[in-house]
């Protein structure tokens, strides 16, 4: 019996879902692929997914097909984000066209992110806000890395940041300083506790923060994002409505 989760999955290529690739090469380098979901390939030696390559060369490809890389799968429906460990099995090139084969997940392989319904603004597709993070957790040494934002609201974040960060330990003594870029170009500097983690796959983790009380500038900067959020979510519901319509 197939499970919610897989269902997500079929679901997906049904729809020929448009997600990204991300994952470490060899030489360290980040390789990100977008490529659309097209058609599930059961054969008796694997379960995968056939998928056109939108963005991505087939340098990159085999690479990550000869080394037998894990690599992370995502995309996002109305409600949910949707994340899979999983690797590339084979490629191919029709005419100007490029096509991978990637395994298909489990259900164990597959991770979700939710959209809040409340107070959170969500970040549309599309879009990316990031930011750098300093975590300060008793015991450790200082840790940085970059993070972008899933949803955010006046009072706190989840962030999705680099694999193996879902073992901080939340709590009250962790610490997180959040430095953001808002759709108009400022820079805001917060301070949160870090609340909750969750592996999302090999290469993501999501850290879901609480806010202190900002300082008046961040407050002003924070509360623009959000409005710049919210306009940009109505103008897109009310594009996918007329088209609907239309």
């Amino acid at each position: 019996m197939v499970s919610a989760k897989e269902q997500l999955v079929e679901q997906a290529i049904a729809r020929r879902q448009i997600a990204l690739i991300k994952a470490k090469q060899s030489s360290g380098a980040n390789a990100r692929l977008c490529i659309q979901f097209l058609a599930a390939d059961d054969q008796d030696t694997h379960l995968g997914i056939w998928a056109q390559v939108m963005e991505g060369t087939g340098r990159q490809l085999e690479e990550l097909i000869d080394n037998k890389t894990v690599v992370e799968v995502y995309f996002k429906t109305a409600q949910q984000g949707i994340f899979f460990d999983t690797k590339i099995l084979t490629q191919r090139k029709k005419w100007l066209n490029r096509y991978a084969l990637i395994g298909r997940p489990q259900e164990n392989e597959i991770n979700t992110v939710e959209r809040r319904c409340d107070s959170r603004e969500s970040v549309p597709d599309g879009l990316e806000i990031c930011a750098d993070v300093t975590a300060t957790i008793p015991g450790l040494p200082e840790q940085n890395f970059s993070a972008w934002i899933w949803d955010i609201s006046p009072t706190g974040a989840s962030l999705v940041c680099p694999g193996g960060k879902e073992a901080i330990e939340p709590g009250e003594t962790s610490r997180l300083a959040i430095s953001l870029m808002t759709l108009a170009g400022r820079r805001i500097e917060l301070s949160a506790t870090l609340c909750n983690t969750q592996r999302l796959s090999i290469s993501s983790s999501r850290l879901g923060v609480r806010f202190d009380e900002p300082k008046p500038a961040a407050a002003k900067g924070l509360r623009q994002l959000l409005d710049d959020l919210a306009a940009r979510r109505i103008k897109q519901n009310l594009g996918m409505e007329l088209r609907r319509r239309f």
